[in-house]
């Protein structure tokens, strides 16, 4: 962690006696959504968790990330730069969301087994632990070899406990400070997101933890209809389902965690502290934010063109755009998008995120914040800053976040 306040495990025992309010997650999806978090939660003075894919942080050797080329130390080391230039919050933890096996894209696309995928995702997760990551986030439910039912979930939860009890041995071998646990997921393919299937889960997990003296996940993931598509939320919010899981998961003593609360409107964020949500995840929101701000500014000046045609062009020469496509257009050819401006502009502006910290996109965007600079806008630079804590601010206040650090302390 960074900053003056406590470690994530102290800071969860107080929580637990803490009544509506939820934790915001921010997905690290570009610099800049680094730096709008830490702004604005020093600004606010709440806990700051950066919960960081393996798409966007990972070793080199297994692919690196997105975000800005870091590794997991380069990760840490670069947010600690940032924090010297912009100031740092009271707390920052560092979090890895969705580790585990066949988490990234290329592993799930490659269908690679099951051995060597535990083995891949085990590199990952000591990566994670040197580096001093806080929260680790154990998800083997993208296996594509997991059966339905019953036999699935057991293989979930003994990959989760297989990791677990792997990820304790090589910390106290290294003398490394305890970490906290999340689990669960959000996708319908680990078939433990209806409540009854979540509670079974839960309650075998936690009794093959405590044989074999391991610690329990603070945080279970539970779907409450949210899903994430595109520049929107597809899914329709259940407040009956996300009670009743908050629930289960107070009754098994964890913290239901919620994925995908981008785009959620503002009377449904402002439900979630008294629904139980503890927690909840935001990332392509911020992104969208930043792409958006950026594509409005490249139409004020002459390199613009040049800038939204690269964006383009790095958009759809990969594939990671697909997986955010809805189920009507899924099996669409690329082809056919480029062919309707408003539907490429879409994707551009909802996967444009991954590649705005290619040097190609820098160079080309301080062009454009060079030309605009004082003529139609006076800080471009700082409009972009603002569009995305915008969009932050909105859990901020919804989940009754500002001053927490102090009322913690006090």
């Amino acid at each position: 962690m960074l900053g003056d306040f406590v470690p994530l495990g102290e800071f969860l025992d107080g929580f637990r006696r803490m009544k509506n309010v939820t934790l915001l997650g921010i997905g690290p999806v570009s610099t800049n959504t680094v730096v709008a978090a830490l702004l604005t939660a020093a600004e606010r003075d709440f806990p700051l968790f950066l919960i960081a894919s393996r798409n966007q942080v990972d070793r080199e050797e297994l692919g690196g990330g997105y975000l800005s080329g870091w590794d997991q130390q380069g990760f840490v080391d670069g947010v600690r730069k940032l924090t010297g230039i912009h100031g740092c919050p009271r707390a920052v933890y560092f979090c890895r969301d969705h580790g585990g096996p066949w988490q990234r894209d290329m592993e799930l696309d490659g269908k690679i087994a099951h051995d060597e995928a535990m083995e891949l995702c085990r590199t990952s997760f000591l990566a994670d632990l040197q580096a001093g990551f806080d929260l680790l986030h154990i998800d083997p439910t993208k296996n594509p070899f997991l059966e339905k039912g019953e036999k699935g979930m057991n293989t979930v939860i003994r990959d989760t406990a297989d990791l677990i009890a792997w990820l304790e041995k090589e910390r106290k071998s290294r003398a490394l400070p305890e970490v906290v646990y999340e689990v669960g997921t959000e996708d319908i393919r680990g078939g433990l997101t209806p409540p009854g299937r979540f509670r079974d889960f839960l309650t075998v997990l936690k009794k093959k933890l405590q044989a074999e003296s391991l610690p329990m996940p603070d945080f279970i993931v539970g779907q409450t209809g949210t899903l994430v598509k595109l520049d929107g939320n597809y899914g329709v919010f259940n407040p009956g389902t996300a009670r009743e899981l908050a629930d289960i998961a107070r009754e098994n003593g964890c913290f239901l965690k919620e994925h995908n609360a981008d785009y959620l409107d503002g009377e449904t964020l402002k439900m979630h502290p008294f629904l139980g949500i503890s927690s909840a995840n935001a990332a392509p929101e911020f992104g969208v934010a930043e792409t958006k701000s950026l594509l409005r500014l490249s139409h004020e000046a002459s390199p613009g063109k040049d800038f939204r045609g690269t964006l383009t062009e790095l958009v759809f020469s990969e594939n990671r755009w697909r997986k955010w496509l809805p189920e009507n257009l899924k099996n669409v050819p690329s082809h056919d998008f480029r062919k309707d401006p408003a539907l490429t502009g879409r994707i551009v502006s909802s996967c444009g995120h991954y590649y705005l910290d290619r040097p190609e996109i820098l160079q080309l965007k301080e062009k454009i914040f060079q030309e605009v600079s004082g003529k139609d806008v006076p800080d471009p630079e700082k409009e972009v800053m603002d569009s995305i804590r915008e969009s932050i601010l909105r859990y901020v206040n919804a989940f009754n976040l500002t001053d927490l650090n102090r009322r913690k302390i006090t």
